[in-house]
């Protein structure tokens, strides 16, 4: 409910960094209860905001975490797509620790498509 408080008063403000943050994160606890639809719809609205204020930051966490989403429902082709765009923005800014947390990602989606080639090199 706060995070919910936190889009609302965001909207009336037009807050944006406000709607992207609270969104973002409403959309991992949609994701923690899988609820996988609606952890969709409020990741992408944070990267679709995130990438309108031109936050790297932002944008790579949010498409780690749709990363996640997708690994969840089984698509493991839009898994690697979002993780590998996520790995892209880290490696850019230069997060040692998205770096590691996207190969990590990237590593699991590898290893459940049998690609143990490609896990082993993340």
């Amino acid at each position: 409910r706060s995070f919910e408080r936190a889009i609302a008063l965001g909207n009336r403000t037009n807050d944006q960094p406000a709607i992207a943050e609270a969104s973002g994160n409403l959309g991992v606890i949609y994701w923690l209860r899988s609820d996988l639809g609606l952890a969709e719809g409020m990741l992408r609205n944070a990267l679709n905001i995130y990438a309108s204020l031109d936050r790297s930051e932002g944008m790579a966490v949010n498409y780690g975490n749709l990363g996640r989403v997708y690994f969840d429902r089984g698509d493991h082709q839009r898994a690697e797509e979002m993780h590998g765009k996520a790995l892209v923005i880290e490696i850019e800014l230069g997060n040692r620790e998205g770096i590691a947390v996207q190969y990590s990602d990237l590593a699991l989606v590898y290893l459940e498509q049998r690609n143990l080639a490609g896990a082993c090199e993340m």
